[in-house]
């Protein structure tokens, strides 16, 4: 029961920002609260399939981003105060924050507690503060399918653990096991 009056409460903040001009694309989750939208959400736009995780702050409010950049116009240029735009497939972390007038380009990861001063080019991983390439979207997914445990029964559970954390075959590892327990 709280837990649907906290959804409820949730997507009815969600809508009055869609409502005062926030864009957001298809299949998109946010678990963000309605105060990390900044003071204007019509300038923030969001694709199709992007998660934003919870605490992700999106500033669009220029007078603070000029006096937090010690008097630079940041948020400013020629054609005025820009936006935000996320493209589609964007995954952003936990409580990163992203600047004014950054573009995300599509299927891109922000790492978690990440400062997004800069545009993020499509298919790119960055993290930091200040944001930088940490590697792409191919070697990250890389990365991942090898970390992963695959899936497992009762009957094989011994030999998938033991090829994973010691290449090593069900058969190798009981006679070691033996061994040690001999001695």
């Amino acid at each position: 029961m709280l837990k649907k009056l906290f959804w409820l409460i949730h997507d009815r903040g969600i809508k009055k920002m869609l409502n005062s001009g926030m864009q957001v694309g298809k299949n998109t989750l946010i678990f963000n609260d309605v105060e990390d939208f900044g003071c204007d959400p019509q300038l923030i736009k969001i694709g199709n399939n992007c998660v934003i995780a919870s605490g992700v702050r999106f500033l669009t409010l220029p007078a603070f981003i000029k006096s937090s950049m010690g008097g630079k116009d940041q948020g400013v240029n020629d054609k005025g105060f820009q936006g935000i735009v996320v493209h589609d497939n964007c995954f952003l972390g936990i409580n990163s924050i992203i600047y004014p007038n950054v573009v995300i380009g599509p299927d891109a990861i922000i790492g978690a507690g990440s400062v997004v001063i800069d545009d993020v080019l499509p298919n790119m991983c960055v993290c930091g503060n200040p944001s930088r390439v940490t590697c792409t979207l191919d070697i990250y997914r890389a990365v991942c399918k090898r970390s992963i445990i695959r899936e497992y029964t009762s009957e094989n559970k011994r030999e998938v653990l033991s090829q994973h954390f010691w290449n090593l075959k069900t058969n190798t590892t009981a006679k070691t096991i033996e061994l040690s327990v001999e001695k």
